[in-house]
């Protein structure tokens, strides 16, 4: 299954309001969770895409015509003098976990981010239990670079943060 990144429209709302909505997946991207109405999900995406210190993709399957959009990847606290950004991903429609479509879209962005915007590091943040994430992360290359204890508060419980990064080879 190919993807494509994509910027997202006003007129994808209705999807990212219900993935802003779902407790799990907040849970596993370190968002805070929040009932999101559409038309709050509307002003979020006019915001990041508008804000020269991200740039938010959308993870779209299907072709251009007939797509589909199943996830989100960003780029955030954009650097331009240290030429370094935090990257972010998740898929929204659970229907499309496990395809290896994360990995692809995780791999696109960061082309654009090394080839496009001449980034010289990218890193993340993952919680330190999301070892599948873990796993996908260092197939790609991402190298760890620290752990952030008892850094994130979810359910009652302090979680720790693993630091990761990699470098454009160029």
């Amino acid at each position: 299954m190919e993807i494509s990144l994509d910027e997202i429209k006003e007129s994808e709302s209705i999807s990212i309001s219900r993935w802003k909505s779902d407790k799990y997946l907040s849970e596993n991207i370190m968002s805070v969770y929040s009932e999101t109405s559409v038309i709050e999900a509307k002003k979020w995406i006019k915001k990041c895409n508008s804000d020269c210190s991200q740039k938010l993709f959308g993870i779209f399957i299907g072709s251009k015509k007939d797509s589909k959009l199943i996830g989100i990847t960003r780029l955030m606290y954009i650097d331009s003098f240290s030429l370094n950004c935090e990257f972010g991903i998740y898929i929204g429609e659970s229907k499309f976990t496990g395809k290896g479509l994360g990995k692809k879209a995780t791999q696109k962005t960061l082309d654009i981010a090394f080839n496009q915007m001449n980034m010289n590091k990218v890193y993340l943040k993952a919680n330190a239990s999301n070892l599948k994430a873990i796993n996908l992360y260092n197939q790609i290359g991402f190298i760890n670079e620290g752990l952030l204890k008892k850094h994130y508060f979810r359910n009652q419980l302090f979680h720790d943060i693993k630091l990761m990064a990699i470098e454009n080879n160029k």
